[in-house]
């Protein structure tokens, strides 16, 4: 079998495939069979004018055959940086992926093989040849050291699909010879016979040297929308081409960030009466990127063990979106686990860059810290760039989103159980804190910066979109809490309180 083996000197891969923007983020991995013909095309022309025609039929022989890939472990990563381009400066984003997992880059390699392709002394002589002028592959900063390789077939899992299907992938490949002929006959034929001047007027290179050689703006400037006569093939990748897997390096649960806080941004901030709408889609974009080495939902999102029960004692993140400048407005989301975050929880928060618009504009979020409460809290009369009066350390608590209850009070021997002042109660024992000394009731949320009027506390979502939960009434209450003894932030109770509903923040 002829075959190349890449190695990846700087240990990235730069590529963007022909049907993407390059701030999409997505990488052509592994690199197409056009890309890898092109590549072969251009380093030909730097050989000796008598030893290109060898080098030409090598790599025509290679076409009538789709290669099969063996790939080294890789993982996505990406820069994000301004250009100075005029008249404004430009910010891109640039992604690339990260192949082999040593710091030296030591199993940085691809290996290509072409089963069945044989060539002769002459031809073979030629491909050789040009491998040491394959410098780079992709972006010309994805530099490789090319070697012949002869692998086995066994050797190279990844090989062509039948069509598209689940855990496969598309790429472009140029068109045997004879599948380029035939192509270009029936599209000067239609060619001939088309009334729109604009389809006349499309040229199509002669054969499939020509098309090897086209140019992206010449395509682009004769209307075409990809090159002419390629075809799609599909490849069979299993479960993903990024097969890395992270070292779990598990620190003890004492030693793991317990909170992680994310700054918001969008057109226009979510007003604190969306604070549930926020909270459930903070739950569902995590579910969807925490996932262990067995692609499950990590539990610490999902909030459900292995046997599917719900997990006891909170032991679930809370999402948390919260006010911290007292405007009225939404600008941090604080995610809060009691039990901390391990290396696949972590691995998902850094990924989460942004809640898809429901109930208003898409979130941007920006993870700004990985930490434990005390080290970010502080109270509303000391306000400060970085710290959250909802992660304060203080005896007095006042509501800022509503309290739902989660049992409907009832009359028994003659008096009433449950009432709201009862379920505050047992909301704090449930998470291990001591019973408020004192429970005010707050009728409405007071005046904020950008809203001079009161709010009443029905003007909040106070409905789950998703999942249940235990709910009494509808109504909705707000206290000031006293305790005895100081306590820390995030304090959350009642209904949907993971997820927005029933915060307070520290007053004093």
């Amino acid at each position: 079998m002829i075959g190349i083996k890449f190695r990846f000197l700087a240990g990235r891969y730069h590529a963007t495939a022909w049907d993407h923007q390059v701030n999409e983020g997505t990488v052509e991995w592994p690199p197409s069979p056009w890309r890898l013909a092109r590549a072969m095309v251009s380093a030909h022309w730097w050989l000796p004018e008598g030893e290109r025609p060898a080098a030409r039929r090598a790599i025509l022989a290679l076409c009538e055959v789709l290669p099969r890939y063996a790939l080294p472990p890789a993982s996505l990563g990406h820069t994000r940086h301004y250009m100075p381009t005029a008249p404004k400066t430009s910010k891109v984003f640039d992604a690339f992926a990260a192949v082999g997992s040593g710091p030296d880059h030591e199993d940085a390699a691809l290996t290509v093989g072409w089963p069945g392709v044989t060539l002769d002394e002459e031809a073979h002589a030629g491909f050789r040849a040009l491998l040491p002028h394959l410098g780079y592959l992709g972006r010309a900063e994805s530099w490789v050291l090319a070697e012949e390789a002869t692998p086995k077939r066994s050797e190279l899992p990844i090989g062509p699909a039948e069509g598209s299907a689940a855990g496969t992938l598309e790429r472009m490949a140029p068109p045997t010879r004879a599948q380029y002929a035939a192509w270009l006959e029936a599209f000067l034929e239609e060619s001939a016979d088309a009334k729109d001047r604009t389809k006349r007027k499309k040229a199509a290179p002669g054969d499939l040297w020509a098309l090897l050689h086209v140019d992206t703006g010449d395509l682009f400037e004769a209307r075409w929308s990809g090159p002419p006569g390629v075809r799609s093939v599909y490849y069979e990748m299993g479960n993903s081409a990024f097969s890395v897997q992270r070292r779990q390096v598990m620190a003890p649960v004492s030693d793991r960030p317990t909170l992680a806080r994310f700054a918001l941004r969008a057109a226009v901030l979510p007003p604190l009466e969306h604070a549930l709408s926020v909270g459930e889609r903070a739950r569902v974009a995590l579910m969807s990127r925490g996932r262990d080495a067995e692609g499950s939902t990590l539990a610490v999102f999902h909030g459900r063990g292995e046997d599917g029960s719900p997990l006891q004692g909170s032991q679930h993140a809370w999402f948390l979106p919260v006010d911290e400048d007292q405007d009225g407005y939404l600008d941090h989301l604080l995610v809060y686990s009691r039990e901390g975050f391990d290396t696949d929880a972590q691995a998902a928060l850094h990924q989460l860059h942004q809640l898809w618009g429901r109930d208003g504009h898409d979130l941007h979020t920006v993870l700004i810290s990985l930490g434990q409460p005390q080290d970010y809290g502080t109270d509303v009369a000391r306000l400060a760039p970085g710290r959250s009066p909802a992660l304060g350390t203080a005896r007095v608590w006042e509501s800022r989103t509503p309290f739902l209850l989660f049992r409907h009070p009832k009359q028994r021997g003659g008096g009433w159980v449950d009432t709201p002042e009862d379920q505050v109660r047992l909301a704090c024992e449930q998470l291990g804190l001591p019973a408020p000394v004192e429970i005010e009731r707050v009728a409405q949320l007071p005046p904020l910066k950008r809203k001079s009027q009161p709010t009443p506390w029905y003007r909040f979502y106070r409905e789950r979109k998703q999942g249940g939960g235990s709910r009494g009434s509808d109504k909705t209450y707000g206290f000031r809490l006293t305790f005895a003894e100081p306590i820390t932030g995030p304090l959350a109770l009642g209904y949907g309180a993971h997820f927005g509903l029933g915060q307070f923040t520290a007053l004093e």
